[in-house]
């Protein structure tokens, strides 16, 4: 059996940004959502949460790079501003062992705590710009993820299918994806992660369509996550994010009647993370009580 969790990442980004993902959600493909807390459109995404109801499934996407943090971090941010380093700055830092691991965990906890005081209910973290993957980070983003659940943690390293075809870039930025998926991985396993990820390779690409087609036809079995980033772009975006133009490609092609008849032609069963922890977890306690 092939089960996919299509999930759109920056949920709460910007208010254009949700308006498109709550387009790709009520289109019936889209399950899963990763949000961001205190971003402009953070409020915005709240109220579209509980609009949706529990069909939605609401995960963090643990925000490191855009604004200012939630907890006194002196190891995450530039000390003369006190907003987050730039993205280079806190990957060197990261890399020479310069994060204060207490600290990350300790943010990545308060940010869930936002999202629990706005009424949701978390069933999944990964990280904007995979930045959760990074030493001194990881590990306190799987604690958080096991005191609150014991829930999924993104491994976003695509095994060799969903890579066929990928630019030259987009093979590049999965060789680094795939080797801070290893790195984190030698330190601390999640508590839950589907079997297999896609999506990195798939962002700006051209024939983002027609490649999106190539993974489901050649989804593995078990249960995998589609990363993807739907949405509209009306103005500049929060810290810089270049990832426009690309935004409103993958709505078009999330919400096309295409992408729903090559899921039935495949025999592809769309599937939640919260339906993910439950089936890990139960197949736990078999495994438990078996021996």
């Amino acid at each position: 059996m092939r089960s996919l969790i299509v999930n759109a990442d920056d949920f709460g980004f910007t208010a254009a940004i949700n308006r498109g993902i709550t387009e790709a959600f009520e289109a019936g493909v889209v399950r899963s959502v990763s949000m961001m807390t205190g971003q402009p459109g953070w409020r915005d995404a709240v109220h579209r949460a509980s609009a949706a109801g529990p069909e939605l499934d609401i995960g963090l996407h643990f925000n490191l790079s855009v604004g200012a943090p939630v907890t006194r971090a002196p190891s995450l941010t530039d000390r003369r501003t006190g907003a987050f380093l730039p993205v280079k700055a806190l990957v060197a830092r990261a890399l020479a062992g310069r994060v204060r691991p207490e600290e990350a965990e300790a943010e990545c906890r308060a940010q869930a705590e936002q999202l629990h005081d706005a009424g949701v209910a978390i069933s999944h973290f990964d990280g904007h710009l995979h930045l959760h993957l990074l030493p001194g980070i990881w590990t306190g983003v799987v604690a958080t993820a096991r005191a609150l659940g014991r829930l999924p943690v993104r491994v976003p390293h695509e095994r060799g299918w969903p890579r066929r075809g990928a630019s030259p870039a987009g093979s590049l930025k999965q060789a680094l994806l795939g080797a801070a998926s290893a790195g984190a991985l030698r330190k601390t396993p999640p508590p839950v992660a589907p079997l297999s990820f896609a999506g990195a390779t798939l962002q700006g690409d051209d024939r983002y369509l027609s490649r999106l087609h190539a993974v489901i036809r050649t989804l593995p079995a078990g249960t995998s996550e589609l990363m993807t980033h739907p949405g509209y772009v009306d103005g500049p975006l929060p810290g810089g994010d270049t990832y426009d133009v690309p935004r409103e490609a993958e709505l078009r092609a999330l919400t096309s009647s295409q992408l729903r008849d090559w899921l039935d032609a495949a025999e592809v069963t769309l599937t939640s993370f919260r339906a993910l922890t439950a089936q890990q977890h139960a197949h736990a306690r078999s495994s438990a009580y078996a021996r």
